[in-house]
């Protein structure tokens, strides 16, 4: 504001704005344009006061000296200056040459003038010229603009201006005696204009059987205020006669019949017909087809966000905005104003629509019972005459095409279908189920496993609570700010980040400008001016090939402290969905845009596109802390429901009940807190009444948790890795399914080797054996369960040079049912620990990673080591000293480890028999079956065989028992199915046992130690054996 007033003459308007100050830009803007107004009046007043002084002094039929006709206005002076205009007289316009230049200026048709020459102070300093902006002489004597306009009119513009030039008999006459003249309206036939022709019209097109008023967003049309115009303001036309229908004036026998109003303008040198006056639409439309036979360009086209909506069918996207001139009404008597076209590509029996901002830029009243309008001109009221032929033509094409004109405009978000994959993923049927009767179309998901009275009893209770869906972005009220608001707190010692404007390809800024215009519908965003923080929009590519647009708001986000509270654990309610009969998935609408954003950081959320700079008026999802706003929400709206009937993850809710017959009263207890808090569902993603589904990323029903179908299929559709990257991308999905996979650190160990090679990439037959012993595990991953209060669970582990290994599980029916499996890689020092010491190593990583249920339930470790007499006297070892620490806070039980009764559990064991050496090497047991180098030094035996001797098999799968194990190894190579070896049958087991005691004299020895010290390891093995067996 200072820059503005320091930058004024120092005339009236500064000493106003210095003696009082605005508050407001927009208050000095009022001021300067109503002191503008005020300024030309008077000049205009002025003008007028010396035409009449000079009619008076020398008569109105003063014979001009050049021409030697009579003047007929003070605009159709000669110039004074011969080399500018010769002796030619200027062309007899219609309107002050200020008009005709405000005109000029918005069509984009004058050009700055030169400066003018000579000692300002020598000038006339109470003359102004508007269209060099300086002082010394009159706009309407400019001779410069006299000369321009002649320019224009030459090269076709300007029509609209132009007197029409009388014979010399009407020219004598008086006007009451000159043909076609009446004080009321033109003679002529009823629906035709006067006989008088705008001159220089390029054509007349007589073919061709809602949107952004007052603005193109939501800022725009709360500040909105009047376009510029090329005629001069209201204040400064004595357009004060009043309109008055009366019995003097016809009524058409086409009246009775009821027709519309349809007249001619003229536009762009276009005279043009089939003109609708609907004082109902709240927008003025121009179809595509006249605008293209005006001879327009689609780049002179404005982008427009706002739809426009008829009273059927669905909403129409205009191609674009474009203001022009035109002219209602024949001259005389006739007003040429601007006006903003919604261009529509669609079929109609009308070449255009003038709404209610034309009608009243008019100032028009229309009577469709005279089938005419009438509207003030500076030569009186206009009447403009229907044509009631027209009238009827247009109405019978359109009800032969069933097209529907433009009537309003809203704000109403289009319906979106729901996309292949979304949300649910389900064995069971769906249907659908109306929210509200009488609305069929507002439909949701139901399961087909309800019986009917249930689903008649949700049909009720939808209806009951119909509210609570958004089908529209009007639908959401938002969450009140009594209950969440989401402040930055923004650190005010981090100076502001103006991020620079990035550029997008075509395709990705069509697809910003698409998402940002849905935001302003929405009233998420809004515009925003001189922004402190500045950000830019980001695409992301969706698996459906559609792209999501994001804020990257990572300077602000650096800028914001972090809020501490805590997201629950995925795992933890995965786990807590197990038992439960009936789910409801439920998902809000706009998820974070429900929670308002505190008025003082909107401005901080700014971020740039073409269009301009907008800023959130709710909570976005890229902030820093906005999860833990919903997730503190969330908890507090259902603070009573939580883990009882609800389980909620940010904005992913699920509904649980035990039965059927709790199914409607869990339901309605959610209902009822979210119609309280005003917070809405989104209908198109919410399912009712299943027994299973994906929840966070896992399938789950009563029986238990399953991996996602979409993770295993990523993995079972790979092809062979051919370089680091694709090993990456396979190791991350594996990591994915980790919780699923038994042994996953083993099986993924010759992936990680071959991402050491570096550049040198090698894809390894191991690695393929390894890749494709993958695939075949994937295809049977067991589903996991969850311990019941009260239960014990057991764990079993493994242990090898490369990983450890451990599995928690749970017994029901006498069946044992995998909870959790845990792997990982041993590192460092930590592949030169003992065995014993791996062993107790993969107990504290179990118990640190699975702590909830070791809390919560005593747990049995299952074990052939004699892990409790090491833990309760660790003197060996400081580390051993601190593990036994740690593990003294849970209630730990030791039992020897017997027949495995479940199958999937099996793997877990015949994948463990193999630990440490690779094929071909040969290693040392000690006395108590460690695992020992051959140089080590220490008295130890080997047992050497080439690569794989023997398979175990069992009724369903084979797995590979390899006679290079390690004598712990031989204690663990027990497998069965379904809880009793018996059951694979008593002779087949003879015979397995036979083979194997065969293959163990079949292996060669090494004697490394003194035989005093240990027995030989043939020995060993065949104990163990005939123990196992016992």
């Amino acid at each position: 504001m200072t820059a503005f007033i320091n930058g004024l003459h120092k005339q009236k308007l500064y000493t106003e704005l210095v003696e009082k100050p605005p508050k407001s830009v927009r208050e000095m803007l009022d001021r300067a344009h109503e002191k503008a107004n005020a300024e030309e009046a008077n000049r205009l007043k002025s003008a007028q006061e010396r035409l009449r002084d000079d009619k008076r002094r020398k008569g109105a039929d003063q014979v001009d000296a050049r021409t030697g006709l009579g003047r007929k206005s003070t605009y159709d002076r000669p110039p004074r200056s011969r080399h500018l205009g010769g002796d030619k007289p200027w062309t007899a316009l219609t309107a002050p040459r200020t008009r005709v230049l405000a005109v000029m200026e918005q069509e984009g048709l004058s050009r700055p003038p030169r400066p003018l020459g000579g000692d300002k102070s020598r000038r006339d300093q109470g003359l102004y010229c508007v269209y060099h902006r300086d002082v010394g002489h009159d706009t309407e004597d400019c001779c410069y603009l006299k000369k321009d306009i002649e320019k224009l009119i030459k090269r076709g513009h300007l029509g609209q201006f132009i007197r029409e030039e009388r014979s010399d008999q009407q020219r004598g006459r008086p006007r009451s005696e000159r043909q076609g003249y009446t004080r009321d309206r033109p003679q002529g036939p009823r629906g035709r204009t006067p006989k008088q022709e705008v001159r220089n019209l390029a054509g007349v097109i007589n073919t061709i059987a809602g949107g952004p008023v007052g603005g193109d967003s939501h800022t725009a049309r709360r500040h909105n205020r009047p376009p510029p115009s090329g005629e001069s303001s209201n204040k400064r036309l004595k357009m004060y006669e009043k309109i008055i229908y009366g019995p003097e004036d016809a009524v058409p026998l086409a009246s009775n019949n009821h027709e519309a109003i349809v007249i001619e303008v003229v536009t762009c040198n276009y005279k043009v017909k089939k003109v609708y006056i609907d004082n109902g639409s709240a927008i003025d439309v121009l179809y595509y087809k006249t605008f293209k036979e005006l001879q327009l360009e689609d780049r002179q086209l404005i982008p427009v966000r706002t739809p426009l909506i008829r009273f059927a069918g669905p909403p129409i996207r205009p191609e674009g905005m474009i203001t022009l001139m035109v002219t209602v009404g024949a001259s005389p008597r006739c007003r040429t104003v601007p006006v903003n076209f919604a261009v529509v590509k669609e079929p109609s029996s009308y070449n255009m629509i003038l709404g209610r901002p034309t009608l009243n830029a008019l100032r028009a009243v229309c009577s469709t019972l005279h089938l005419n309008m009438k509207f003030p001109t500076p030569d009186g009221v206009a009447e403009v005459l229907g044509d009631p032929e027209v009238a009827r033509a247009c109405y019978i094409a359109t009800l032969k095409g069933k097209e529907k004109l433009v009537a309003q405009t809203t704000c109403l978000e289009p319906w979106e279908p729901l996309e292949k994959g979304e949300r649910l993923e389900t064995d069971e049927g769906l249907t659908e189920l109306p929210v509200r009767l009488d609305q069929p179309e507002r439909t949701v998901k139901v399961g087909t496993c309800l019986g009917d009275s249930i689903r008649d009893s949700l049909q009720s209770l939808l209806e009951e609570y119909a509210e609570i869906f958004a089908w529209s972005a009007d639908d959401m009220p938002g969450v009140p700010t009594e209950l969440a608001v989401h402040r930055l707190q923004v650190d005010p010692s981090v100076r502001p980040v103006k991020q620079k404007k990035r550029s997008f390809a075509p395709e990705r800024k069509d697809v910003v400008k698409g998402e940002v215009g849905k935001l302003l519908e929405a009233k998420i965003v809004k515009e925003v001016y001189y922004p402190t923080w500045l950000a830019n929009p980001v695409l992301v590519k969706k698996e459906e090939k559609a792209w999501r647009m994001c804020v990257d708001f990572t300077d602000l986000n650096k800028a914001c402290p972090k809020d501490c509270y805590p997201l629950p654990r995925i795992d933890q309610l995965v786990d807590s969905t197990a038992g439960y009969e009936i789910f409801c998935f439920l998902d809000s609408f706009k998820g974070y845009h429900q929670i308002a954003l505190d008025e003082e950081d909107q401005e901080k959320t700014s971020f740039i596109i073409e269009e301009g700079t907008y800023c959130y008026v709710t909570m976005p999802f890229e902030l820093k802390n906005a999860g833990a706003t919903y997730q503190r929400l969330v908890n507090k709206l259902f603070k009573n429901q939580i883990d009882r009937n609800l389980e909620v993850y940010v904005d992913d809710m699920l509904v649980k009940s035990r039965t059927q017959d709790q199914f409607i009263s869990d339901l309605r207890e959610i209902f009822e807190v979210l119609r309280s808090s005003r917070m809405r569902l989104n209908p198109k993603k919410c399912t009712f009444g299943v027994r299973s589904g994906k929840f966070l990323g896992y399938m789950i029903s009563k029986e238990g948790v399953r991996a996602n179908p979409d993770k295993i299929k990523a993995i079972m559709d790979m092809a062979p890795p051919r370089n680091i990257k694709e090993v990456q991308r396979l190791t991350g999905r594996m990591a994915a399914l980790n919780r699923f996979l038994s042994k996953s650190a083993v099986r993924g160990s010759p992936f990680f080797k071959a991402l050491k090679g570096g550049r040198q990439f090698s894809w390894s037959p191991k690695c393929q054996k390894a890749f494709d012993e993958l695939k075949e595990h994937l295809a049977r991953l067991p589903a996991l369960t969850s311990p019941e209060l009260g239960e014990t669970p057991f764990v079993y582990l493994a242990s090898g040079e490369g990983a450890i290994s451990a599995v928690l599980v749970r017994e029901e029916d006498k069946v044992q049912k995998p909870v959790y499996y845990v792997s990982r890689a041993l590192q460092g020092v930590e592949t030169r620990y003992s065995a014993i010491e791996r062993y107790v190593l993969a107990l504290v990583h179990v118990a640190r990673k699975l702590r909830t249920y070791f809390q919560a339930h005593p747990v049995v470790v299952m074990t052939d080591q004699p892990l409790k007499q090491i833990l309760s006297k660790p003197e060996s070892s400081g580390r051993m000293v601190k593990w036994a620490v740690e593990l003294s806070e849970y209630d730990l039980g030791y039992q020897p480890r017997t027949a495995i009764k479940a199958q999937a559990l099996a793997d877990f064991i015949a994948d463990g028999v193999s630990f440490g050496l690779n094929e071909g090497e040969t290693g040392q047991t000690g006395p108590d079956g460690e695992v020992k180098d051959a140089h080590a030094g220490r008295a130890a035996r080997t047992i050497q065989t080439p690569k794989t001797t023997k398979a175990v098999q069992t009724r369903e799968a084979a797995e590979v028992l390899r006679a290079e194990d390690t004598a712990e190894d031989a204690q663990t190579s027990q497998v069965a199915e379904g809880g009793s070896a018996r059951e694979a049958g008593e002779a087949e087991w003879v015979r397995e046992v036979a083979e194997v005691e065969q293959a163990i004299d079949a292996a060669e020895t090494q004697q490394v130690g003194d035989p005093a010290e240990v027995a030989h390891p043939k020995k060993i093995a065949k104990a163990e054996l005939a123990r196992a067996t016992a």
